[in-house]
């Protein structure tokens, strides 16, 4: 899971990302590839789901002034 502010420079764009889009993840000696399969809006209180493990990445940030939580969940494709 990678969590991040809803900020212009951090998260601020998420809820642009939708099913099939691709996420590359880069470090210093491989690069990962995803593709996301679900964005989903939760409650502040719906923790066993914010923390779901189904995926191999989730993307973690909140709505604007906090009201919901925003979970773009992908699967490792290379």
């Amino acid at each position: 899971m990678i969590c991040a502010h809803n900020a212009d420079s951090h998260f601020g764009r998420i809820q642009q990302l939708g099913f099939g889009d691709p996420i590359t993840i880069q470090t210093t000696t491989s690069s990962y590839q995803y593709k996301i399969e679900k964005v989903e809006i939760l409650e502040p209180s719906e923790v066993e789901r914010m923390i779901d493990s189904e995926y191999g990445l989730t993307l973690f940030t909140c709505t604007p002034y906090g009201v919901h939580r925003v979970a773009v969940r992908a699967r490792l494709v290379s």
